[in-house]
């Protein structure tokens, strides 16, 4: 019995991106059991503005301001959704003001939606970007949440294969689950699972063999799955590189708050997984807890 899949988006006010939005136009083929929230949280004035006089007016033109941006927001994702065959019936709008800090909204949201991924879109680390965009990522992923998050940068059109970074680690099995829950019925998908050999490695195969199981019994079928072994000093570029090579439009991994795991820390400095979400481009990351 196939299974709907339910993700939450968010859109933001630099919407003519819309890379979270584009990403899953491009990825996903078969649309039958796929539905769509799309999310955008406009600042609240009235955190900053006493509601009194003509403060009280200002805060009533802001918001009207912040509503009508929003919804324009909203529904040019929409329409971008419905132009690329998914149904709109299965797509839903919520507009709502800031009532914690975006991140925490978000995260509430999504816990409270039961989705099976937050879709995020980025557009790359300028400074601006890391100070704005990049702080609500980082203190999603920091939090204590159940749920997979997906960032998405600049989507290139039909690269929809995916690369699994298997380490041996609960968090890397549980992206495992996650993609073939995802790509279970989509038949135009090939996971490719990838190890980097390091002393500390344990027996790959069976890594191999683990993930495989973690994704077949989603149904997925196992001759669309093979695996690689790499090995080299430089773990990110063997990572990004095998992804461009083998045109997927995802890596996917686990984020583990153990140091001693080779995707732990995720935005300590220096740590791979820092660095792949440095440089990454063209694709998205899924990572789950």
């Amino acid at each position: 019995m196939e299974l709907s899949k339910k993700f939450l988006v968010t859109v933001s006010e630099d919407y003519s991106k819309l890379y979270g939005v584009k990403f899953l136009a491009s990825f996903l083929t078969n649309l039958k059991n796929i539905f769509i929230d799309l999310i955008y949280i406009a600042p609240n004035p009235k955190k900053n503005h006493p509601q009194n006089g003509s403060e009280a007016l200002i805060t009533h033109n802001l918001k009207e301001s912040y509503q009508k941006k929003g919804q324009e927001a909203l529904n040019t994702a929409l329409d971008y959704l419905v132009n690329h065959n998914f149904k709109k019936e299965h797509i839903k709008t919520i507009f709502k003001y800031q009532s914690y800090s975006t991140a925490e909204d978000l995260i509430y949201e999504a816990h409270k939606g039961l989705y099976d991924a937050l879709v995020l879109g980025n557009r790359g680390l300028s400074f601006l970007e890391e100070k704005i965009f990049g702080s609500v990522t980082k203190n999603i992923l920091k939090a204590k949440i159940d749920f997979p998050v997906w960032v998405c940068r600049e989507p290139q059109i039909k690269n929809r294969n995916v690369v699994i970074c298997v380490d041996g680690s609960r968090e890397s099995y549980c992206v495992a689950d996650h993609v073939g829950f995802v790509l279970n019925d989509q038949p135009e998908h090939k996971i490719y699972l990838l190890h980097i050999l390091d002393k500390d490695s344990k027996d790959p195969y069976q890594l191999f063999k683990k993930a495989e199981e973690e994704i077949t019994g989603n149904g997925f079928p196992r001759t669309h799955i093979e695996s690689k072994i790499l090995q080299g000093k430089d773990v990110c570029s063997l990572i990004l590189n095998f992804a461009k090579e083998k045109k997927a439009g995802v890596v996917a991994l686990g984020k583990s708050d153990s140091e001693e795991k080779i995707f732990s820390l995720f935005f300590k400095s220096n740590s791979v997984s820092s660095e792949i979400f440095k440089r990454f481009e063209h694709m998205a990351l899924w990572m789950c807890k």
